[in-house]
């Protein structure tokens, strides 16, 4: 992968690979299926229905959210560099995507395999487990605290 210097600084502060050794990060960066990928406004990540295999982690970009609802079929979703889309792909892989998810402007992610994470040690995996938990719990947390209000 290219500017993997770059790429490296952002996934080690990036929530998902918290507490994940700076070699470990270094090992799934240099696997050839973890990629750059840069998508153009309009450009779909995934569709609803398409099966889940990859997680994305955020460099750049405004992402939308396309749902089935016909009453509000789009969310913005904001992200931040370092930010994760797509976790069914790491805890859930094979399974339907829920829904679409849309560039709304050029957006840069890296693309990484659940397979490739579930390649890795165990202990990486147990750790980058708890910390997508944690990622899903306070996600949760904010939208009942979005509803109460």
């Amino acid at each position: 992968m290219n500017d993997t210097q770059a790429v490296l600084s952002v996934l080690e502060e990036t929530d998902v690979f918290a507490g994940i050794d700076k070699g470990d990060i270094q090992a799934l960066l240099s696997s050839p299926e973890v990629k750059k990928v840069v998508f153009s406004k309009g450009q779909y990540i995934y569709h609803h229905g398409d099966k889940s295999e990859n997680f994305w982690i955020i460099l750049s970009g405004e992402l939308v959210s396309q749902t089935s609802s016909l009453r509000h079929p789009f969310h913005r979703l904001s992200y931040f560099p370092g930010d994760i889309t797509g976790l069914r792909g790491v805890v859930d892989q094979g399974q339907p995507r829920p829904v679409s998810l849309i560039a709304d402007s050029e957006s840069e992610l890296i693309e990484i395999p659940g397979s490739v994470l579930l390649g890795m040690d165990s202990k990486v995996w147990g750790v980058v487990v708890k910390n997508i938990a944690r990622i899903v719990l306070n996600r949760l947390i904010e939208c009942h605290e979005r509803e109460d209000h």
